[in-house]
């Protein structure tokens, strides 16, 4: 099914307005036993092969950054981008240094430059993020790459395999990445689509415009479920 059509993403917004999308979602998994994010997270890691390039971008303290270093192995390599200062000491402690993972304390976005963090009192929210509805969010400067300026700079980490889950900033991360999508060697890309936090930040469509960049990239788009696309490059035809 094809979550990012117009007509779905209509009756989701309807589905949020009336409060009853979330119970449904749980209703569903419970009855039919789907684990939340498990197909995602097992297709994701089918795909990684010894020897990849995979970017974690949004790793948080590193739940897939220790797998995507066991997947690729010592041929490989993983770049965790993690913004939150907290997050990424966390990150630090679980993953240290050297080795197959190189750790990055900077968002991934469309722009090059300082954006305003917004992280809960404690530091410890997964969703801390460039966008916050919280009253009591506190903000800090974290710097800001587009993909493309990081991999010009960095062209032996071009990757082969990209995971985002960025708290709803995901449509930005793709446009700061139009360069890199066009390359060939970058066969996979994992997308965790916040369509609740996407509609609090007035961009209701950003779904749809995800899989139109992805598409136009000439990747295929495959929702692994009703907040996670599996995009895998086409082969060519002649």
């Amino acid at each position: 099914m094809d979550y990012s059509h117009p007509a779905l993403l209509w009756l989701r917004r309807r589905g949020q307005n009336l409060g009853i999308l979330r119970p449904f979602v749980r209703a569903y998994r419970k009855a039919f036993a789907i684990g939340y994010e498990q197909k995602f997270d097992e297709v994701m890691l089918g795909q990684i092969s010894l020897g990849d390039v995979v970017w974690d971008i949004g790793a948080n303290v590193g739940y897939f950054t220790g797998k995507f270093a066991a997947a690729v192995g010592t041929s490989g390599n993983v770049v965790a981008f993690e913004p939150a200062p907290w997050t990424f000491e966390e990150l630090q402690k679980s993953q240290g240094a050297g080795g197959n993972i190189k750790l990055e304390n900077l968002a991934l976005a469309d722009f090059d430059g300082e954006a305003d963090f917004h992280v809960a009192p404690d530091g410890a929210d997964p969703t801390n993020g460039l966008f916050s509805a919280r009253p009591d969010a506190v903000t800090r400067k974290v710097k800001v790459l587009r993909g493309d300026t990081y991999r010009s700079a960095h062209l032996d980490m071009t990757p082969n395999r990209i995971k985002i889950d960025v708290e709803g900033y995901e449509y930005e991360v793709l446009r700061g990445l139009q360069e890199t999508l066009k390359v060939e060697q970058l066969r996979s890309i994992f997308i965790e689509v916040h369509f609740l936090v996407l509609t609090e930040r007035k961009m209701p469509e950003a779904p749809t415009k995800i899989a139109d960049i992805l598409r136009e990239n000439g990747f295929g788009v495959e929702w692994a479920d009703s907040g996670h696309i599996i995009a895998s490059r086409l082969t060519k035809t002649n």
